[in-house]
């Protein structure tokens, strides 16, 4: 895996930032479900890609985690620059995200729908599923 790229061009200003501009508040908690769910199965984990949705296993694997988030109120949405790191970590992980406005559109867009804490707990399982992530060379 590559090191990661960490620049203000990068974070601010590449064309994937300004592709994910176009997105909402909920809607970019959908693009790093996403992304984080592509890294996820690119370095070997549960492969939540197709599973995305209302009727997919990783609302069912997150539901566990709603009820206490819904008490504790953690929901944070991601600024373009995390959404960035996101899609290159997924990138640089081997997976292949989307990245037109209408084809990630596409990709969430069975995801979109699900209130702030689903979608939270759903971030929770993830996060928590990537670890450390895969070792790159520094």
């Amino acid at each position: 895996m590559a090191a990661p790229i960490c620049t203000p061009a990068q974070l601010y200003s590449s064309s994937i930032a300004a592709c994910l501009a176009n997105f909402d508040r909920s809607e970019r908690l959908s693009c790093l479900i996403y992304f984080n769910a592509l890294e996820l199965a690119a370095i070997g984990g549960t492969n939540y890609n197709a599973q995305l949705g209302h009727a997919g296993t990783l609302m069912i694997a997150a539901e566990c985690n709603k009820q206490q988030l819904a008490k504790l109120n953690p929901v944070v949405i991601p600024s373009i620059p995390y959404l960035v790191i996101a899609f290159n970590n997924a990138t640089n992980a081997g997976g292949a995200p989307a990245s037109t406005p209408a084809t990630i559109s596409a990709a969430i867009a069975c995801n979109k729908d699900f209130t702030l804490q689903q979608k939270a707990a759903q971030l929770l399982l993830l996060a928590c599923s990537l670890g450390s992530h895969k070792a790159y060379p520094q």
